[in-house]
């Protein structure tokens, strides 16, 4: 077996077994590549015969790659001077966590002899986060070759979740030309920017990292990438750059020319670009892809979650037949047809004249094409039913879910609100003439009324309203309520006698009783927008409470304790606010990376 190099020395990925020259083969006696090393060094011919022992490595070379034991940064550079790259042999300065350049970028490449599985597609992942994407992708008994993210507590989460699959730290680091090809490219970009919550300021900031992943699929392309499946918010179908040019047909633009997007006058396409069109669906095709992108909402699709979550997702289709394959995924079309000129053209939408380069296209897709969704939000037309008969507003029969069937039956004892924390609930909605239905009110007031006094309640209730805060509390108001808190914890974690009633809020501080919950974000770390009320048997009262974790990762369609190994509660609700929902891209999956008919994926 001999490892093939690339003009710039870095390894590629092994295709085929060949002769062995340096010895036994590593894969010989019934072993496979999991069973051992199997990385080829700069140089070597080899694959390292040695037991994998952490991440799929030997001792060695785990400890080699990920600088155990080696100053790293730029205090360390700074404090022990210049220093070499501590590979075998290679005098060049290193340039991080030990190695040079060249041996950083490729300290995860390892062989991939053909095995029992490598008639599947491979799914590579880009800011993978917890996870989403490669989950949805496992459940249909995908491979997935390997992911990348940033954050060090979520890539110890994904090592634990899908073990043995090779993480990337950086997507500006990441390599296409070393990296094992892949057929489908997945990934949700950060939305800091595009958000309608956030700072609006385009591709300025993080949310700039979505061209690090047009990069990669350009020299993904050349090794055999099939299709792309992006997500982010919907704000990004409106959201435009510092100098004023519009993000959204930027986006359309590197996602279908690639690299040749650079000869696209980014200011003729903001011109061309109106707002106040509906974007929320279309299609366009190029040279050598098509792109199709929906803003979809999580309770509509696939196997619903009762939690109001509308995301933009895109697939691009490389390849034979991208077109009809981009119309019958996302958009769930067919019947595209050939022009008179040889170009193809969907069987609806109305084509906008807004790309200039030869044999691109675009269209958008009408709002109202049959009479079942609402393709630009992903919504049934006929009036929600509260019951669990299936809906007929669909393209199938699909029945909607209710929060009280994912509710945890044990949560009412461990997540109880503080009497403190209770009383700036109901001073914030004071604050802001909000709306609140007498059963949550009696649960946030409960004990408190009785510890403060009715008299003075009712006259820091107007003290809110009049634009106070907890912090304009009297020391005997903060003691009586503390109090209060410790006599409630000496009642310990008692279970609910009757489940609960989810209410959502719809503006800061009115709420309502709801079975779909508020869009989960990451700020939830910080507290969360919807509450929960149980009835408890003693005291006998109702008691608020906020959505649980395990609820949130059943909101999301994780699996419960899917993020336990995060730790802490914050953590886990940040991370679940800036996952993806994992139905919601299964059933994207499904469609546009259709199962083959050969078994594969």
């Amino acid at each position: 077996m001999t490892a093939t190099h690339s003009p710039e020395g870095i390894p590629q990925m092994l295709t085929d077994p060949v002769a062995h020259p340096d010895g036994p083969d590593p894969l010989g006696e019934g072993r496979t590549r999991d069973d051992i090393c199997g990385v080829i060094e700069i140089g070597g011919t080899q694959p390292c015969p040695e037991a994998p022992i952490a991440m799929g490595w030997c001792r060695r070379h785990h400890s080699r790659w990920y600088g155990h034991g080696y100053p790293q940064g730029a205090k360390a550079k700074k404090r022990y001077g210049p220093r070499n790259c501590t590979e075998d042999g290679c005098e060049e300065p290193w340039f991080r966590r030990g190695q040079c350049e060249t041996h950083y970028r490729v300290k995860q490449v390892r062989t991939t002899q053909p095995s029992s599985r490598s008639h599947q597609p491979a799914l590579g992942g880009l800011f993978s986060g917890i996870g989403g994407f490669e989950l949805a992708w496992q459940q249909r008994g995908g491979r997935i070759a390997w992911m990348c993210e940033i954050d060090p507590d979520a890539r110890d989460m994904l090592r634990i979740r899908f073990p043995g699959v090779p993480i990337y730290e950086d997507v500006r680091d990441l390599d296409p030309a070393a990296v094992e090809p892949v057929d489908v490219l997945t990934g949700g970009s950060p939305c800091t920017t595009f958000s309608m919550a956030g700072l609006r300021t385009g591709m300025q900031g993080e949310s700039g990292l979505v061209t690090e992943m047009l990069r990669i699929i350009d020299g993904l392309a050349a090794r055999g990438l099939s299709d792309v499946i992006w997500e982010n918010v919907p704000g990004v179908l409106s959201a435009t750059n510092p100098d004023g040019t519009a993000v959204w047909p930027q986006l359309v633009a590197g996602f279908l020319l690639g690299s040749d997007a650079d000869s696209v006058d980014v200011k003729e396409l903001t011109e061309e670009f109106d707002p106040a069109t509906n974007w929320s669906a279309g299609m366009a095709t190029g040279p050598h892809r098509a792109l199709a992108w929906r803003t979809l909402d999580s309770r509509y699709v696939g196997a619903q979650v009762p939690q109001r979550r509308r995301r933009v997702f895109a697939h691009v289709a490389l390849g034979p037949e991208r077109e009809d394959r981009a119309l019958a995924g996302l958009l769930e079309g067919d019947g595209g047809e050939r022009d008179t000129e040889g170009n193809w053209v969907p069987p609806w939408g109305q084509q906008l004249g807004i790309f200039g380069a030869a044999g691109s296209r675009l269209w958008l897709l009408p709002d109202d094409r049959d009479g079942h969704v609402k393709r630009s939000l992903g919504t049934c037309l006929p009036t929600r039913s509260a019951t669990a008969d299936p809906c007929t507003g669909g393209h199938t029969k699909h029945a909607h879910r209710s929060f009280s069937s994912l509710i945890e039956t044990d949560a009412s004892g461990h997540l109880m609100l503080t009497p403190r924390w209770r009383l700036g609930a109901l001073m914030r909605s004071a604050r802001r003439d909000g709306t609140m239905p007498p059963h949550l009110r009696g649960a946030l007031e409960a004990g408190i009324v009785d510890a403060l006094g009715r008299e003075r309640f009712d006259e820091i209730i107007a003290m809110a309203a009049a634009g106070k805060s907890t912090n304009d509390l009297t020391r005997d108001d903060r003691e009586r309520l503390d109090a209060l808190g410790r006599w409630e914890e000496t009642l310990g974690a008692q279970p609910a006698s009757e489940h609960g009633t989810l209410y959502r809020m719809t503006e800061f501080g009115s709420y309502v009783a709801a079975e779909e919950a508020s869009t989960l974000l990451a700020r939830d770390s910080r507290g969360c927008k919807d509450f929960v009320v149980d009835a408890v048997d003693y005291p006998p009262r109702p008691r608020a409470r906020f959505v649980s974790l395990i609820e949130s990762e059943r909101l999301q369609g994780f699996p419960d304790n899917w993020t336990k190994p995060l730790g802490p509660d914050g953590p886990r609700r940040k991370a679940l606010g800036n996952a993806v929902t994992v139905t919601a891209v299964r059933w994207v999956l499904d469609r546009a990376v259709p199962p083959r008919q050969d078994g594969g994926r």
